[in-house]
C-alpha cells in the first residue's frame, strides 16, 4: 500500500466558540456534541439527568464564569461515572465494609 503524498482532510463538528466567559443559568443545556460524545459511553439517561441538575446547581452558586462549560460538563460526569461504577465494584465485591 501506498500511503505518500496522499492527504486526507477530515473535518471535526465542534460547537460554537464563545469567547466571552459567562455564568451558568438553570436554562443552560449541554451542545448536542456532548451528547454525541457521551452517547459513545455507558452513561445512562437517569445518571445523566440526575449530574446534569447537580452540575448546573454547583455552578450557578459558585457563580464562576467559564467559556467553556460543555468541556467542563463532560469531565465532571465521566469524574462521577467512574466514581459510581467503582463504588458498584467494590459494594459486589467480597472486600469488608468497615
Amino acid at each position: 500500500m501506498k500511503f505518500k503524498n496522499k492527504k486526507t482532510s477530515y473535518r471535526l463538528k465542534t460547537p460554537n466558540k464563545t469567547k466571552d466567559s459567562c455564568q451558568i443559568d438553570i436554562e443552560w443545556i449541554p451542545s448536542p456534541e456532548v451528547d454525541e460524545v457521551l452517547n459513545m459511553t455507558e452513561i445512562t439517561d437517569d445518571f445523566y439527568n440526575l449530574k446534569l441538575k447537580e452540575f448546573k446547581i454547583y455552578w450557578m452558586e459558585r457563580g464562576q464564569k467559564k467559556n467553556n462549560w460543555n468541556s467542563t460538563f463532560i469531565d465532571f460526569i465521566r469524574r462521577e461515572w467512574a466514581k459510581e461504577i467503582n463504588s458498584k465494584t467494590l459494594t459486589g465485591s467480597s472486600f469488608p465494609m468497615t
